[in-house]
């Protein structure tokens, strides 16, 4: 009976074990599963997290042989060219303005020295006039005299004749002081001649010595309305009108090359401030080397910032491995296709990409790391 037992009781404990290491088996398979749905899940939340939270760019590689590149730098050789061509015009003018300068000076110089040699002149003929007039009355004195000896040979010589009538003297010395009257009327009659011009001259030269004294002070008039100016007057009349239309002419020709150097001047700040925002365009900077640059739109701009990681992704979304950094943010606004060919409003950012192959990638992606570059907070990003 004991054996009996014994035997029938062995299959039994057998398949109670075999249950045992199935049923655990199972439960290792199914919680091999689960972590399996929970590893799953939980990769493909984080890939949704990273989907949404990093920024996605468009990026693109300028050259030196880019069309746009190359357009830009025939554009800079003609700036230059119109730079150079201001600053030898401005040139031009300040040499201009020199010489304007200069002549005016001089010309104002010739003005004021016009009164002074008015002046002069009028003084030396009132000189003149002096010296005229005491020769004048020295004419006089001496025809008096020669008026009286006239007289007195005249009256000698009507002696004379009736002396010879009575024969007292002989018709030789009648006809030696006859000579002698007619010498003595002679020299009266030259000396009218001599103070008669000598008059008239005087008269000349006082009217010249107080017109010249009223041109000296700027107050020539004339005494009737057809009455002459004299020559010397006129003469100094038209040096003054001639002076003073050159001075006129000059400060106009000075004005019209001020106002042609403040706007070459204010064309070439123009130009400077133009070719100094050129110079921090990408396309000034592919002249000279190739630029690696990213299309970012606003609202990936701002999820961003400065030396955060670019990285490309197989798919655009597994595999993602670290290709480049953000170095630098260009200031303006572009339009152009965002990662997905749409149109969109943003801004270039410049990459230091280590891969090339990032560059033929439709899109990549920027992962911030919490730097204090985030442009989270930055002026660039645009107000919303």
């Amino acid at each position: 009976m004991a054996s009996e037992t014994k035997v029938s009781t062995s299959p039994s404990a057998t398949s109670d074990v075999r249950g045992k290491k199935t049923s655990l088996a199972g439960r290792v398979l199914a919680l091999a599963g689960l972590v399996g749905i929970i590893s799953g899940l939980a990769y493909g939340i984080h890939l949704g997290y990273r989907t949404f939270t990093d920024a996605w760019i468009a990026p693109l590689r300028l050259s030196p042989d880019n069309e746009k590149v190359v357009s830009l730098r025939v554009q800079r050789m003609k700036e230059m060219a119109e730079r150079a061509r201001l600053e030898s015009e401005l040139s031009g003018i300040e040499a201009e303005l020199k010489t304007v300068d200069l002549s005016i000076e001089r010309l104002e110089a010739l003005a004021s020295g016009r009164g002074r040699a008015l002046a002069w002149a009028a003084t030396s003929a009132i000189d003149e006039a002096r010296a005229l007039r005491e020769q004048a009355e020295n004419l006089e004195g001496q025809k008096e005299l020669l008026t009286g000896l006239f007289a007195d040979q005249s009256h000698l010589l009507d002696r004379y004749k009736t002396d010879l009538a009575a024969g007292l003297v002989t018709a030789a010395e009648v006809e030696r002081e006859s000579t002698a009257v007619h010498q003595s009327e002679v020299s009266l009659r030259s000396n009218e001649l001599q103070l008669s011009k000598l008059r008239s001259t005087l008269a000349g030269l006082e009217r010249l010595g107080q017109a010249l004294s009223s041109g000296s002070t700027g107050r020539v008039r004339r005494s009737t309305k057809h009455a002459p100016m004299p020559p010397e007057v006129a003469k100094f009349d038209d040096d003054r009108i001639r002076i003073e239309l050159d001075i006129s002419r000059l400060q106009s020709e000075k004005r019209a090359a001020l106002a042609r150097q403040r706007a070459a001047t204010a064309n070439l700040e123009a130009m400077d401030a133009l070719l100094r925002d050129l110079e921090t365009r990408p396309l000034y900077r592919a002249m000279q080397a190739d630029t690696d640059l990213a299309f970012v739109p606003y609202e990936h701009l701002q999820r961003f910032g400065l030396s955060d990681s670019v990285y490309l992704c197989a798919w655009s979304i597994f595999h993602c491995r670290t290709v480049g950094t953000v170095t630098e943010i260009v200031p303006g606004e572009v339009i152009s296709q965002d990662p997905w060919g749409s149109l969109q409003r943003g801004q270039y950012v410049v990459l230091a990409l280590r891969e090339r192959s990032a560059l033929f990638a439709r899109v990549l992606r920027v992962r911030h790391a919490g730097s204090p570059g985030s442009l989270a907070n930055n002026e660039l990003a645009p107000n919303r």
